[in-house]
């Protein structure tokens, strides 16, 4: 009789074995290990937002850390913000990937969805078609 491996499966054991792999990379691996594990989380869960806060601005203080790095950080980092309404935290974080990238389509995206948003209504431009502004002239001329 045999015993099935799945029943053996210890995830504390797993867990090990990732911190103690990870713990022989270098800073910039490491950063790419966090990063991945943080893409796989469920931004709005409970706690998910001080755990990626942390572990992004633990990557950014790597010296060097490569400017693709810092790029995918700050996505994260912006898209958690924006799924608890942080609004003004998640424009400062694509605005700093725009000036790095200024092609980056997810970010130039994002900021201008967010930037509308969450402008108050009253401080954004009135647009007037000018078909509506000749209706407008032909009720009172």
């Amino acid at each position: 009789m045999s015993t099935s491996k799945k029943g053996l499966f210890n995830s504390r054991i797993l867990e090990g074995s990732i911190r103690d792999a990870a713990s022989r990379l270098p800073a910039e691996d490491k950063a790419e290990v966090l990063l991945n594990a943080i893409e796989h989380l469920d931004l709005k869960e409970e706690g998910a937002r001080n755990l990626v806060e942390n572990a992004i601005g633990s990557c950014l203080l790597i010296p060097d850390l490569s400017p693709k790095n810092v790029v995918r950080a700050r996505i994260l980092r912006a898209k958690s913000a924006l799924a608890v309404g942080q609004h003004d935290r998640a424009d400062a974080d694509l605005r700093e990937i725009v000036a790095i990238d200024p092609e980056h389509s997810e970010a130039k995206q994002l900021v201008t969805r967010d930037s509308i948003a969450s402008e108050p209504m009253a401080s954004r431009p009135i647009r007037i078609s000018p078909l509506y502004l000749s209706f407008i002239a032909g009720l009172h001329g």
